[in-house]
């Protein structure tokens, strides 16, 4: 079984195009396979390793949207690696990732050789107000340890879970179309794992740097785009019932301590 890398593209190849020549697999050792999904880009913005095309930009969550909808129709995925695309990561950054991600048999508890259905890579931001959840930032632990929930720079997701997200949500869909902007699945997926006794990790030995947001700067009116954002997200958790569980969670990310 292996993992489907997606990196999510709009509008940049000059990142993703770099990004994609730093993941490219070495077939005699990366068991993983990498795709491309243009996000409706604008003609002569396309990436020139695109290997699936929206129709239209449906920003982040319809992307991750797509992305499991992939993994699904195969029998050869046992997980998703969704990234944006302005990251900078080393070589063999996904079997770093997969070595905490195990086939899940037997016991879930996760101790120092557990099973985590949700992973992310530390991630390293160079501009300091992108990302004040401490728990995402590198600890030195050489290890992956388990957190609430997690940033969506570069999730690394079971395929199990990614079932369990479309039966939550009635079999119409991965996510939400409320969190199609990518503000509160965090959030909502760390209260999923812990619905199911399930567990979300950091791998600080596995880090990613976070460029910028420039997905986002190209959508050019950014207050619009992040009001929506934030007006989305508060009308899921209020739809589903779990604004006090959503609070709670954002206070404990704002105050982790290692």
């Amino acid at each position: 079984m292996k993992t489907l890398a997606v990196i999510l593209h709009y509008n940049t190849p000059q990142y993703t195009d770099v990004l994609y020549e730093m993941l490219e697999p070495d077939q005699d050792f990366d068991k993983f396979d990498l795709a491309v999904v243009d996000n409706g880009s604008d003609p002569g913005k396309e990436s020139k390793y695109t290997t699936h095309r929206l129709d239209e930009n449906v920003f982040f969550g319809g992307g991750l949207n797509a992305s499991m909808e992939m993994v699904m129709e195969s029998d050869q995925y046992d997980s998703l690696l969704f990234l944006n695309s302005d990251l900078i990561v080393g070589k063999h950054f996904v079997c770093g990732l997969r070595q905490e991600f195990k086939k899940y048999q037997g016991s879930l508890h996760v101790g120092n050789g557990g099973y985590y259905d949700v992973v992310s890579p530390a991630i390293i931001q160079p501009e300091k107000t992108q990302n004040h959840w401490t728990q995402m930032l590198p600890h030195g632990s050489r290890n992956c340890r388990p957190v609430e929930w997690i940033d969506l720079q570069c999730p690394l997701i079971s395929k199990r879970f990614i079932q369990a997200c479309y039966e939550e949500n009635n079999k119409e869909y991965f996510i939400d179309p409320l969190l199609i902007r990518g503000w509160g699945i965090d959030v909502y997926w760390g209260i999923l794992t812990k619905k199911f006794g399930w567990e979300t990790g950091v791998c600080d030995y596995a880090t990613a740097v976070h460029l910028g947001s420039a997905t986002l700067k190209v959508l050019g009116n950014t207050n619009e785009y992040c009001w929506n954002a934030e007006n989305g997200m508060y009308a899921f958790f209020n739809k589903k019932g779990l604004m006090n569980e959503f609070i709670d969670m954002r206070k404990k990310a704002e105050n982790y301590k290692y």
